[in-house]
C-alpha cells in the first residue's frame, strides 16, 4: 500500500515537473524577456546593468551587448531546456 502511494506521488510530481519544464522551454522561444503582458520590466542585463525592457525595445536585444550574443545565448539556453525536458521524460519512464 505504501509503495502504491509513493509511486503515485512520484508519478504526479514527475508529470508536473515535465509539464513545467516544457512550458519554460516554450516561453524561452516565444517570449524570452517575459513581457507578454505589455508592461515595462526591470531586469539585470548580462553585463550586470539594470535595464528596463518593454515590447518596443525587444528587437534591439537590450540585455546583451549585441543581438548576436543574445542569439548565441538563446541557442544554448534552448539546448539546456531540451535536455531538461528529456531528463524529465526519462525520469517519468523510469518510474
Amino acid at each position: 500500500m505504501v509503495h502504491f502511494f509513493l509511486g503515485t506521488g512520484f508519478a504526479i510530481v514527475g508529470i508536473y515537473v515535465t509539464v513545467t519544464a516544457w512550458n519554460a522551454k516554450i516561453q524561452l522561444v516565444t517570449d524570452p524577456y517575459g513581457i507578454g503582458d505589455g508592461k515595462d520590466h526591470h531586469m539585470t542585463s548580462i553585463t550586470a546593468q539594470n535595464i528596463t525592457v518593454n515590447s518596443n525595445d525587444v528587437s534591439s536585444c537590450p540585455a546583451f551587448p549585441d543581438c548576436a550574443a543574445q542569439s548565441e545565448w538563446e541557442h544554448y539556453a534552448g539546448i539546456r531546456a531540451l535536455i531538461s525536458v528529456i531528463g524529465c521524460v526519462l525520469f517519468d519512464i523510469a518510474l
